[in-house]
Order: C-alpha cells, then sequence, then structure tokens
C-alpha cells in the first residue's frame, strides 16, 4: 500500500515536470504512459532496494525477561492442586499466606488458573 501511494506521487511529479516543461498551466493534464512506465521502473527499484534492506537488518535478539515473585509462583503450580499445597509453594518461595491468597484470586479472575471446587484448582498451562 505504501509502494502504490508512492508510485502515486511519483507519477504526480513526473506529470507536474511536464507543465513546467510545456508552460501550459491552464490546461487539465493527465498522467502520460511514459510517466506510469518510468514511475513504476522507479518502484521496482524501490522494491529491491526495500528487500535487501530488510534481509541486512540485524535479527533481534530476544532478551531474556526475569519473571517476578508473581510469575514464579504462577509458574510453580502444579496441574492440580489445592490451598495447602499452594501455600507451601508459597512458603518456599517466601510469599506470605495471605498474598498467595491474594494471588490465587487474581489468577482465577485472570482465567489463567481454574477453581474447579472448593479448594480444588487446575493450572491449563501444565498440560
Amino acid at each position: 500500500r505504501r509502494l502504490g501511494l508512492i508510485a502515486f506521487r511519483l507519477m504526480m511529479l513526473f506529470t507536474a515536470f511536464r507543465i513546467m516543461e510545456d508552460g501550459d498551466v491552464n490546461q487539465v493534464k493527465e498522467c502520460e504512459d511514459v510517466d506510469f512506465q518510468n514511475a513504476l521502473t522507479v518502484i521496482s527499484i524501490i522494491v529491491k532496494h526495500s528487500s535487501k534492506v530488510f534481509n541486512d537488518l540485524p535479527i533481534e535478539q530476544k532478551t531474556v525477561k526475569r519473571m517476578n515473585r508473581k510469575e514464579r509462583f504462577l509458574e510453580s503450580l502444579p496441574k492440580q492442586f489445592n490451598r495447602q499445597e499452594y501455600l507451601d509453594l508459597a512458603t518456599k518461595q517466601n510469599i506470605p499466606h495471605k498474598t498467595a491468597e491474594g494471588y490465587i484470586t487474581k489468577f482465577v479472575e485472570a482465567g489463567l488458573i481454574h477453581r474447579e471446587a472448593h479448594n480444588s484448582y487446575s493450572n491449563p498451562a501444565k498440560a
């Protein structure tokens, strides 16, 4: 789409140059076939150049993102667990029980884990 707009602008420039060449500004001008072909020739070169530049760009290195405490807690939850199990995991990670309960509530609200029944949870990410 962007190159189409560039081609259109080039055609209009070539037509404007033709007006300057003729000196006739009173007559409505249309893009001539030669202007159209010249614009397409320029666009074909731009396409090749854009492709080369894109291929020469360095491959973006994925940065290793450190997980925060909440993400580590979610990652440590097994496929099926209950309240006591997630509190034990929280204790191992030095997370207060009240905070862990808050995390579980937020995870359920966000759909990251499911509350199957009272005191029974499932972690769909652990298939």
